[in-house]
């Protein structure tokens, strides 16, 4: 948390007090004395891992119990395959990444148990679901585990779960005291489950520091976007950037980023105010302290908009869009068009974007004979473009994707900007896109049932 948060409220209700939550469960006084789960790990995207970390969190949490990441890295292929992990930091986990997630240790948790984590038990989401009913049923499942020291929970495969009741008894009477949307509060635990979970260690911040060398001069005038192609097409409906690019012509205009020349306009026609309760119980006001009620109006104001003509034809300059995409058309796409129409392009560019799976769809990448190619630096890269993402002052996204939520997430935690403007555009989770704050048409915020582990 910064200082703003006590003077001006730009986090999400009830962060800090969750994140100790979360602080307290993980270091206890005396780790001799603790009970352990260790992750199975998960095989599948960025964002998807730390969420699905997140749920592994949430059920030691729920059961007294301490979290911990598989000591070699399991279901984490080339990510830790690579010199940072190998030679600098010497760890295979999420630890090569990440600060430790708890002063206690995998050789704690194993003492007087244990020889190896080869040697322990493995159980499923499944099997710990019960404990998320009521107090009674938690206590069952604790008392059910009891002799189990420390076990590992494998998240690939078991029954059907509802990630949505993954909420820790410790952080429910924070949500269920707040003005937090009930369709929302495992959205809320998984924003600071993510926050806990996704925070750089010294030798990765080193490692970010310097690579952190895009010309964006003024944050403030910075609209990020995640441009999601790629073997993403299974999971969601696919945008072309025009649909991106637009969005953030809109918010500029409209002046719902800072650096715009809109942002401290008065028009009451161009900028309805109101007061508004989003989805992490965040209220706020904004905009010579009030907030446009763009889930109402939006279009009207798009409209009056195009009425009153172009206004980037009489600007000498827009703002900046900063793109992370795997897709290298993307980016050659927003270069001529940023050319042209007096807006600044950014984006990393650690390696070649063509010659990487990320690159292809599904069933490129599945194709017999099809070998996986991953660059030394691709997740510091997803690292990098998060930390750039954070750092800006507005979003365009698909919430259907896991890395647009964890932008989202970090944004109202560590980010400290819970009063800034998002907007969604995926048909999944939108009712009606694009959707900016959460008033009636978010339909869901990209949980579904688990089946055998698999979004």
């Amino acid at each position: 948390m910064n200082q703003l948060d006590y003077e001006h409220g730009e986090t999400a209700y009830g962060a800090e007090a969750a994140l100790e939550a979360i602080w307290k469960n993980q270091n206890p006084e005396d780790c001799s004395k603790a009970k352990y789960i260790v992750s199975g790990g998960w095989p599948y995207g960025f964002g998807s891992r730390i969420h699905t970390e997140g749920e592994v969190l949430a059920a030691a949490m729920n059961l007294n119990r301490i979290y911990l990441p598989h000591p070699t890295g399991d279901n984490i292929f080339w990510e830790t395959n690579v010199p940072h992990c190998r030679d600098t930091v010497k760890d295979q986990s999420l630890n090569c990444f990440y600060e430790k997630f708890s002063k206690c240790s995998v050789q704690d948790a194993l003492a007087g148990f244990a020889p190896t984590v080869d040697h322990i038990h493995t159980y499923y989401m499944s099997d710990l679901k019960n404990s998320f009913i009521d107090e009674a049923n938690r206590q069952k499942v604790i008392d059910y585990y009891k002799d189990q020291k420390v076990f590992n929970l494998v998240m690939t495969t078991g029954g059907p779960v509802d990630g949505r009741t993954l909420i820790p008894y410790q952080v429910k009477p924070i949500i269920e005291c707040s003005p937090i949307r009930k369709d929302a509060h495992h959205y809320f635990w998984r924003a600071m489950s993510a926050s806990f979970i996704a925070r750089p260690n010294l030798p990765t911040r080193y490692l970010l520091s310097s690579l952190h060398t895009l010309p964006i001069h003024d944050f403030r005038s910075c609209i990020s976007m995640f441009v999601r192609h790629g073997d993403k097409g299974i999971e969601m409906k696919l945008l072309e950037f025009s649909r991106y690019r637009e969005m953030a012509e809109d918010m500029w205009n409209l002046g719902l980023v800072p650096g715009s020349n809109k942002y401290l306009k008065s028009d009451a026609e161009l900028r309805p105010n109101h007061t508004s309760s989003d989805r992490y119980g965040k209220t706020s006001s904004r905009h010579n302290e009030a907030r446009t009620s763009l889930h109402r109006n939006f279009t009207e104001a798009l409209l009056e908009l195009r009425r009153q003509g172009d206004y980037s034809q009489n600007m000498p300059t827009n703002g900046t869009l900063f793109i992370t995409t795997e897709d290298p058309a993307v980016l050659a796409e927003a270069d001529a068009w940023g050319k042209a129409n007096n807006w600044h392009i950014t984006y990393t560019n650690l390696f070649d974007r063509a010659a990487q799976t990320a690159y292809k769809t599904w069933d490129e990448q599945h194709k017999r004979g099809t070998r996986a190619v991953h660059d030394n630096l691709e997740y510091i890269s997803m690292l990098l473009n998060l930390q750039y993402s954070v750092q800006s002052e507005a979003w365009v996204c698909t919430m259907a994707s896991n890395s647009c939520r964890l932008i989202d997430e970090l944004r109202v935690t560590v980010g400290g900007k819970a009063n800034r403007f998002y907007a969604d555009l995926s048909g999944e989770t939108c009712d009606d896109p694009p959707c900016i704050e959460d008033h009636g048409r978010i339909k869901s915020f990209g949980e579904r049932r688990k089946l055998r582990g698999r979004f």
